[in-house]
């Protein structure tokens, strides 16, 4: 089933979502439907990216996106306040940490290439790993952030 039509039979002490806030249409939706699935004084973690800095428009358009795509970090806790929860922690994303993360998929391609020398796709494949690159160490490495925040429900 798709996670956005999940509806529990209880209200939980704590729900929780990282990294998929999209499947409930963004922050604020995913912030909804977990508050809704959690008890009174219950606590709604999330995960979600946000601005570190104003995106460079080379950048979003190498991203396809726009800056509406994400918030900056007080805006993403504002939202949970606004719905009426209590931000009471968050954990932000270091460098080496979110450099960690986005590397990863950079290795995972570039062994795939490796590995799979007469796969059909391993041009286009080449290439978008290495926009994806560029356009992280270009721009994203000091644009877009991660953290995880924990709110508790009044």
């Amino acid at each position: 089933m798709d996670g956005a039509d999940y509806k529990p039979d209880v209200e939980f002490d704590h729900a929780s979502c990282l990294g998929e806030s999209w499947g409930f249409g963004d922050h604020k939706g995913t912030l909804k439907a977990l508050s809704s699935m959690t008890k009174k004084r219950g606590l709604v973690l999330v995960g979600e990216p946000h601005w570190l800095n104003e995106p460079d428009p080379e950048y979003l358009k190498a991203e396809d996106t726009t800056r509406d795509a994400y918030r900056n970090h007080i805006e993403n806790v504002k939202v949970g306040e606004d719905l009426g929860l209590r931000c009471i922690y968050t954990l932000d994303s270091d460098r080496e940490g979110w450099d960690h993360y986005k590397t990863l998929h950079w290795w995972a391609a570039e062994d795939y290439i490796r590995d799979n020398p007469g796969d059909p796709d391993i041009t286009d494949l080449r290439a978008v790993n290495e926009r994806y690159k560029e356009t992280y160490l270009r721009w994203g490495r000091d644009t877009v952030g991660w953290c995880i925040y924990l709110f508790r429900k009044p």
